[in-house]
Parts: structure tokens; C-alpha cells; sequence
């Protein structure tokens, strides 16, 4: 795979299946993942795993701590479909969340608040005003 320019904290994966109609591919999570999530954003996946078809716009997950490391995915004869899978570890950590918002704590979501209301919140990491794409440098 390619190595792009978003970073994490956590090891992840994230790919981006386009399969033609009567496509049928196995991929294998790593080792030390624990939890799988397909989003289908285009056509119809035949079956995974044994599901039910997942139409277009839908999402699975799956438990990846069983001791079956992989996903099928299968589209239909008629037609093809592409989905993003998003493969990873839970964090195992606790969550709070205000609308778009999630952190760990209440406090830490009040200090999101007052910087999105002081104006420091998203902090600005490019020369360009971000707020303005037509501002953008080619």
C-alpha cells in the first residue's frame, strides 16, 4: 500500500475497494486488530460474511477478535460496487460527545466549545486561510 500524509496515533487501515460485478475477494485483518468497518458507498455487496446484501450507503461491522481473520466481500452479477473499509484496535477508552463532537470528557468538550466560540478551534496548520479553499495556492 501507499503511505499518505494523514498520520495517527493508532496503527489503522483504511482501503477503498472498486469491485466489478461478480467480484469475490477474502481480505485478512492484521494481528492485533480487533474490529472491521465496511462502508458501502456505491452498488450493492452481494453478501459479506454471511449478512444480508448491503445496499449502498450502508455499513457493517465486524468483531475481528474471533478467530476467523478474514472478510469476504462478494458483489452481484449485474453490477459492481465500491466500499471503504476502515480496519483497527479499540481504544477502549470513554467517550463523550456534543453533537459533531467527541472527546473523552465533559471537560474536555467544554474547552472544544469555548475554542470553536473563541475562534481557535480548528487550530490553523497551513499558511493559506483554509476557511477560504479559493485562497488555496496552486
Amino acid at each position: 500500500g501507499k503511505r499518505g500524509p494523514f498520520e495517527t496515533v493508532q496503527t489503522i487501515q483504511m482501503i477503498d475497494f472498486e469491485l466489478e460485478a461478480s467480484a469475490n475477494i477474502t481480505f485478512d485483518i492484521n494481528e492485533g486488530m480487533d474490529t472491521a468497518m465496511l462502508f458501502v458507498y456505491e452498488g450493492t455487496m452481494a453478501k459479506s460474511n454471511d449478512e444480508e446484501d448491503i445496499e449502498a450507503g450502508g455499513i457493517i461491522l465486524f468483531d475481528a477478535e474471533s478467530s476467523e481473520r478474514g472478510i469476504e466481500l462478494v458483489t452481484s452479477t449485474e453490477r459492481g460496487a465500491s466500499a471503504l473499509l476502515f480496519v483497527g484496535k479499540k481504544l477502549k477508552e470513554p467517550i463523550a460527545w456534543h453533537g459533531p463532537i467527541v472527546m473523552n470528557t465533559q471537560q474536555q468538550i467544554s474547552q472544544t466549545l469555548q475554542e470553536l466560540r473563541s475562534g481557535r478551534f480548528p487550530p490553523k496548520r497551513v499558511d493559506w486561510d483554509y476557511k477560504r479553499i479559493s485562497s488555496k495556492p496552486n
